[in-house]
């Protein structure tokens, strides 16, 4: 039943009982009363004892409501923070998954060199360039190794600081080009000079990390991913782009709830968790129509945290991707 078809019903009841009230109540006052003044005092102390029941019972079940809401709203939020902590564990193994691709073509390039160095006819030029490319290698191999040891430590329990959010998607790029879902996609970059944000350098990569991947997956793997950053005087705006099928008007309203998703396998997660990070920064998301023919996700974030209205800038449970 809707809530406004439970208002319906709770007022016409009120005005049902009220109105028997008053006129039974009237006729008793009119029979016991033996002279005009009677019938005005009993009028009188009818309204005061009808106005004070009703006002008991009114308190009573406005306390039990609100009572029932704040329960309520207790639950979503430990349910909305272990939906999240949880999703984070699934951004954690594409991260790894990610790194442990780009691993493995570090690899390829450094047994090509070792086969490079130890071979007998190799002359002595080409084996000091293959231990050059080794050397390198393991260079490359111990920077992704300590990426991931860096991104396995990383919590939100600290403050907010100033990140570079050109730099920041940069990075978030590299992490998530060797996904099946974008690796074969065409990724254009649009960043508008050096802008900054206060903000959680972990929850601001998992955000950029869903839009990209949501928008992979939306072009199965195949498409054009377009992602644009400009600033302005207070805010910065992120919009990230594709040339899939996009999103119905008539979906938009709901994509960012929880377990909404338009895929059978999809967990309807991904842009719930864009919304919880974009919300603990203070900003705003939406979707729109892409110039590309897609889908446009538009995130806008204040630059500074002083000039947060809504959200907050203490830790909050990390939000993670999966396309919705």
């Amino acid at each position: 039943m809707t809530p406004i078809r439970y208002a319906a019903i709770l007022t016409l009841g009120y005005v049902a009982v009220a109105a028997v009230y008053i006129l039974v109540s009237s006729d008793l006052a009119a029979a016991v009363s033996r002279d005009v003044g009677d019938l005005q005092r009993l009028e009188t102390l009818k309204g005061i004892g009808f106005v004070t029941v009703t006002g008991v019972l009114l308190f009573g079940a406005s306390w039990g409501l609100f009572r029932r809401l704040e329960h309520a709203l207790t639950t979503l939020a430990r349910a909305r923070d272990t939906l999240l902590v949880n999703e984070r564990r699934v951004f954690a193994g594409v991260m790894a998954a990610s790194i442990a691709h780009d691993g493995n073509n570090v690899l390829t390039g450094l047994l090509a060199a070792v086969e490079d160095a130890a071979a007998e006819d190799t002359p002595p030029a080409e084996r000091a360039e293959a231990f050059q490319r080794l050397n390198v290698a393991l260079r490359r191999l111990v920077e992704l190794n300590q990426r991931l040891l860096t991104a396995g430590r990383q919590t939100l329990a600290g403050e907010t600081r100033s990140l570079g959010m050109a730099a920041l998607v940069r990075d978030c790029v590299q992490y998530v080009q060797g996904h099946p879902s974008v690796r074969f996609c065409r990724l254009d970059l649009a960043l508008e000079g050096p802008s900054t944000v206060e903000g959680h350098a972990l929850l601001l990569h998992q955000m950029v990390g869903n839009l990209i991947l949501n928008a992979g997956e939306a072009t199965e793997g195949k498409g054009r991913i377009e992602i644009r950053l400009t600033k302005g005087a207070d805010e910065v705006v992120l919009e990230v782009h594709d040339n899939g099928p996009g999103v119905p008007e008539d979906r938009r309203a709901g994509i960012f709830e929880a377990l909404h998703t338009t895929k059978a396998s999809g967990s309807g997660l991904g842009l719930f968790s864009v919304k919880a990070c974009v919300d603990t920064h203070g900003g705003h998301v939406l979707v729109t129509t892409s110039q590309l023919g897609g889908a446009c996700f538009r995130v806008t974030l204040p630059r500074r945290a002083s000039q947060r209205v809504g959200g907050s800038t203490r830790g909050a449970p990390n939000p993670t991707p999966a396309r919705a």
